[in-house]
């Protein structure tokens, strides 16, 4: 199931090409303010008539956390097994394209942009359709305390190992890789040999594992 969530405005065409440049869409929930219900009806109705199954959801287009809370809303509501998410953040105001992605960095979403009159009349639909780069942040409530407690000690700036980990926490040092290892596949950690021993390994804080360790 492939679930696409758009920001619609006053131009509804950069919401309808990128449906169109995406492609293999099942389901397509269109975040409007109510001075567009108009334009959030109207290309509902296209894309009905195409075959598409569609929702429009009204929000303050000036609220950040109401318009954060809207499109988790849609998440909790569809997060199966194999449910994937993308986001045009084309449309609507610049608040709604910052709260969009700040919630397809947990929800593991891919953002997308459209060029709306672009300055090459010629330019295909596939060059006009930008992926942004995002990082993927794993749903944080899935962390173990023990494992937040590490990004904690990581996030402190020392040059830390398995070792001096679980010696910090009071913990055998297999638990503690346990932990270092879900870390690690969760993206938010990466772990080298440090020196001869390979009991010992390196750890440190990747880029994503950085941006939500001072949440804690």
């Amino acid at each position: 199931m492939h679930i696409h969530i758009a920001n619609i405005g006053e131009h509804p065409e950069p919401v309808k090409n990128g449906v169109r440049g995406i492609g293999n869409i099942d389901f397509i929930y269109l975040l409007y303010s109510e001075k567009f219900l108009a334009q959030a009806e109207d290309t509902k109705s296209g894309f009905v008539d195409q075959g598409y199954g569609c929702d429009i959801v009204q929000i303050d287009g000036f609220d950040f956390q109401e318009i954060v809370d809207r499109i988790y809303e849609i998440y909790n509501h569809n997060n199966e097994r194999n449910t994937r998410y993308s986001i045009n953040i084309t449309g609507g105001t610049n608040l709604m394209a910052a709260a969009a992605c700040s919630t397809a960095f947990f929800t593991g979403a891919k953002i997308y942009y459209v060029l709306y009159n672009p300055k090459d009349p010629n330019q295909s639909l596939s060059e006009r359709l930008i992926e942004v780069p995002t990082p993927k942040i794993p749903d944080v409530k899935r962390l173990k305390d023990h494992e937040k407690s590490i990004m904690k000690i990581l996030d402190e700036g020392n040059r830390e190992n398995n070792s001096t980990i679980a010696d910090s926490l009071g913990m055998s040092r297999q638990l503690c890789g346990r932990y270092i290892h879900n870390l690690e596949d969760m993206g938010l950690v990466e772990t080298s040999i440090g020196g001869n021993d390979r009991r010992f390994r390196q750890v440190t804080l990747t880029r994503e594992g950085k941006m939500i360790s001072g949440w804690f």
